[in-house]
């Protein structure tokens, strides 16, 4: 007992680096945010809104399925089968992703129209639509290493994005003075590298076989899920939407502000 107890403690704390790291990084960016000569007012208006965009794109296209993925991953009747309901989880999202996110990037520049009045924007939502794509493929690999307790390799992967991402913002930048695409690209990026790091897990992890039954019922297991998980992404960024549309990005920027010290606290 005591051993577990243990145990529980130290994943906790690894997993609770990684959370105050994301923070953390999201409070240095601050002042190159909010510096004029990198960022104007508008382009953080926008990047608030892109920000919203991605969670609700990640929300909407994980189906919820790492719930699922968890539920039936320790099912003891289930247990000599994990590798494969991992690679029916995976084969499964990366079937939705592919046409989901094709289908979205042909009409980003309605998207643009829609979101910001305007197609200024249909590039970088693109970007926006690839790297919420890539972060659900990674989200399931990294729930899997949750799932087996590796929360070392799971902390590393979070502090190399992390780090990653604030060092190819600076650079973009503050180097390279691209603006808001900066920090498109570098989030595109980072998941890229990550995904590739995770390639051995994801090799190590699988068997080339579809459980159809078992897809059928996660499938109905997760659906219910994403609709809660989805509904509170809304409650808590529709906002970032609503000021865009009633005030301006200036507006919907200066209340973007507050919001990520308030969070970062």
């Amino acid at each position: 007992m005591l051993k577990e107890i243990k145990q529980t403690a130290k994943h906790s704390v690894v997993y609770a680096i990684g959370n105050v790291g994301i923070k953390i990084v999201g409070f240095v960016l601050l002042p190159f945010y909010t510096n004029p000569a990198l960022l104007s007012v508008n382009d953080y208006g926008a990047l608030a809104v892109l920000e919203a965009t991605l969670l609700v794109l990640v929300g909407i296209l994980s189906l919820s399925m790492e719930s699922s993925f968890s539920r039936w991953f320790w099912d003891k009747n289930f247990l000599n089968q994990q590798k494969s309901i991992y690679f029916t989880t995976l084969s499964f999202l990366i079937l939705i992703l592919v046409p989901a996110t094709l289908s979205l990037s042909y009409f980003s520049d309605k998207l643009s129209s829609l979101i910001f009045s305007n197609t200024n924007y249909s590039f970088l939502l693109k970007l926006t639509l690839y790297t919420a794509a890539l972060q659900v493929t990674n989200n399931l690999t990294l729930w899997l290493l949750r799932l087996k307790s590796k929360s070392t390799f799971f902390v590393s992967i979070q502090i190399f994005k992390l780090i990653s991402l604030l060092l190819l913002i600076l650079w973009g930048l503050k180097f390279k003075g691209l603006g808001l695409l900066a920090i498109c690209q570098a989030s595109l990026i980072v998941e890229v590298m990550a995904f590739l790091l995770l390639i051995p897990t994801i090799i190590k992890n699988i068997e080339i076989k579809i459980q159809f039954e078992i897809l059928k019922n996660m499938i109905s297991y997760s659906f219910p899920l994403m609709l809660a998980s989805l509904s509170g992404v809304l409650l808590s960024f529709a906002d970032r939407y609503m000021l865009n549309s009633m005030e301006g990005l200036d507006r919907t920027a200066i209340y973007s502000v507050g919001s990520r010290i308030a969070n970062t606290l």
